[in-house]
C-alpha cells in the first residue's frame, strides 16, 4: 500500500514537469495567468500525494495504526477460516451436506423487552439461513438455544464460515470462543478473549488490539459449560462490558438459560431462537442419501438403511420405531449413526429388536431381542472418533422411560430362560467347584511362593 502511494506522488510530479513544458513551449510561462495557474496545479497535486504518503506511514516510515489494523485482520481471517474449514470436514459436514436444522422464536420470557431488540419478531429459518436472520435483528445480538445434540456449536461453526465468506475488508472477523474455560468471576470477557486468541493462535500478540478497535465478532458457544453458580455472572459481565452496538453470537442449552433468566438477567438487547428437532423425513432422506449403495433384487440403488426406514414409515406406533424415532431427531445421534454403519459392515437393522439382520420384519424369535452395543469398529478412526469426541453430549441423567436410545427397549413381558446344567437354581452351590477351587489354592501355596499372594485370572 505505501509502495503504491509512493506511486501517486511520482505521478503528481511528472504530470507537473509535463504541463509545465508544454507551458515554456506555447510560451504562455511569460504570462501571468497561465503561470498561477501551472503553479497552482503543481501545488495541489503535491500536497494531495504529501497527505496520502502521510496518511499511508507514520514518521520514522513505519505503517499507520489504521493499515496495521487492517492486514492484522485479513491475516486473522484467513486463519479462521481455514481452521474451521478443516474441523467441517472433520465432521463430515460436507459429505455431502449438512442437515437443515430449523429453530423457531424461543418463549418471549427468555429475552430481553420488544423495544430494546427491534426488528421482526418471528425469526424462524433453517441452517443456511443463519447470517441472514442474524442480520435481520438490529442489535446484530443472538442467543441460539438448544437441547443437547441439537446442533448448536454446528450453527456457529456455519455461522462463522458464512460470514467470513461473504466478509468484506473493513468488516470484523467472527472468531468462535468455547466458553468452557472461562471463569467470569475472575476474569473480564475481554482479558478472556485475548488469552484465548494467544492460546488458540500461537503469536496472535495483537488480540487487545483488535477486540479494542471492534474488529473482531466474538461466537460465544456454550454457556452451559460454564459452571453453573457462574452463568448468570457471565451473562452480566456481558451486558456490562460490551458496547451496545457490540454484535454476539451466543449458544447456550435451552434449560440452563431458563435458570439464568429466572435467577440473574437475559442478555441485552439479544433476540432468542431454540433449534428444532428434525424431521423424520429429512433424517431419512439424508440416511438415504449418505448410505453407501447396494444392489436391489433387480439391480435398483438400494441401501442397508432401506428397510429400517421402510418399517419406521409402516409401524409408527411400534415401540421401537417411537424409540428409534425420537433419537433420529437429534442430529449429533444421526452423525453417530452415520459413523456406526456407513462406514463398517454392521447392519442398522440390528437397532429395532424385531427387525433381525437382513431379514424381514417380524421374523425374530420371541424374547430375542438385539440389545448390544454399536461395536466399536475402527471407522475412519483418526478422524472420525476425534470429531465424534468434540460433539455436544447428552445428559447423563434422564428418566428411564425417556432416555435416548439407539437400541429398543426390553418389553415388559418376557420368558424366563429354563435354569440349565451350567447356571444351579439360586441357593445351591456347587460344591465339585469349590473342591476343585481348594485343592488349586492349595497346590499353589506348597510351589514354593513363599509370599501368600494369588495371581488373579
Amino acid at each position: 500500500m505505501r509502495y503504491w502511494r509512493h506511486g501517486i506522488w511520482v505521478a503528481a510530479v511528472l504530470v507537473t514537469g509535463v504541463v509545465f513544458l508544454v507551458a515554456d513551449r506555447n510560451g504562455d510561462l511569460g504570462k501571468t495567468e497561465p503561470l498561477t495557474a501551472v503553479l497552482g496545479f503543481g501545488l495541489s497535486m503535491t500536497g494531495l500525494a504529501m497527505s496520502l504518503l502521510r496518511e499511508g506511514t507514520t514518521e520514522d516510515g513505519r505503517r499507520s495504526p489504521q493499515e496495521r489494523i487492517d492486514r492484522l485482520t485479513g491475516q486473522l481471517a484467513a486463519v479462521v477460516q481455514e481452521q474451521w474449514q478443516a474441523e467441517w470436514r472433520l465432521r463430515r459436514l460436507q459429505d455431502p451436506a449438512p442437515l437443515q436444522v430449523g429453530w423457531a422464536s424461543a418463549d418471549p420470557w427468555l429475552s430481553d423487552h420488544r423495544e430494546n431488540i427491534g426488528g421482526p419478531e418471528d425469526l424462524s429459518a433453517r441452517l443456511e439461513q443463519i447470517t441472514e436472520a442474524f442480520a435481520q435483528v438490529p442489535s446484530r445480538r443472538l442467543v441460539v438455544l438448544g437441547e443437547p445434540g441439537s446442533g448448536k456449536t454446528v450453527l456457529a461453526v456455519r455461522f462463522t464460515l458464512d460470514l467470513l465468506e461473504h466478509r468484506q475488508p473493513q468488516d470484523a472477523v467472527p472468531v468462535l470462543f468455547p466458553l468452557s474455560n472461562w471463569l467470569p468471576d475472575h476474569q473480564s470477557l475481554q482479558e478472556w478473549m485475548t488469552a484465548s486468541l494467544t492460546a488458540t493462535y500461537p503469536g496472535a500478540t495483537w488480540g487487545r488490539e483488535l477486540l479494542t478497535a471492534g474488529r473482531i465478532l466474538p461466537v460465544l458457544d456454550g454457556l452451559d459449560e460454564i459452571p453453573a453458580p457462574m452463568q448468570a455472572h457471565a451473562i452480566q459481565r456481558l451486558n456490562a462490558e460490551l458496547d451496545a452496538d457490540a454484535p454476539v453470537l451466543l449458544t447456550c442449552r435451552t434449560q440452563e438459560y431458563a435458570d439464568v433468566v429466572e435467577h440473574g438477567d437475559v442478555f441485552t438487547a439479544a433476540a432468542v431462537v431454540e433449534l428444532q428437532p428434525l424431521p423424520i423425513e429429512d433424517v431419512s432422506a439424508c440416511l438415504r442419501r449418505t448410505a453407501r449403495p447396494t444392489r436391489g433384487a433387480n439391480g435398483q440403488r438400494t441401501t442397508r438403511w432401506d428397510p429400517v426406514l421402510d418399517w419406521l414409515r409402516s409401524h409408527p406406533d411400534e415401540p421401537a420405531a417411537r424409540a428409534l424415532r425420537q433419537v433420529l431427531t437429534s442430529p449429533l445421534m444421526v452423525a453417530m449413526a452415520r459413523a456406526a454403519y456407513d462406514d463398517t459392515e454392521e447392519d442398522p437393522a440390528e437397532l429395532l429388536a424385531p427387525l433381525p439382520r437382513r431379514g424381514r420384519p417380524g421374523t425374530a424369535p420371541p424374547g430375542r431381542l438385539r440389545t448390544r452395543r454399536i461395536p466399536r469398529r475402527p471407522f475412519r478412526q483418526r478422524r472420525a472418533r476425534p470429531a465424534l469426541a468434540r460433539l455436544p453430549r447428552p445428559p447423563l441423567a434422564t428418566p428411564a422411560d425417556t432416555r435416548p436410545r439407539l437400541v429398543a427397549p426390553a418389553p415388559a413381558t418376557t420368558v424366563a430362560a429354563a435354569p440349565t446344567r451350567a447356571d444351579p437354581p439360586p441357593g445351591r452351590r456347587d460344591s465339585s467347584r469349590i473342591r476343585g477351587d481348594s485343592r488349586r489354592l492349595r497346590s499353589r501355596g506348597s510351589s514354593g511362593r513363599g509370599d501368600g499372594s494369588l495371581r488373579c485370572r
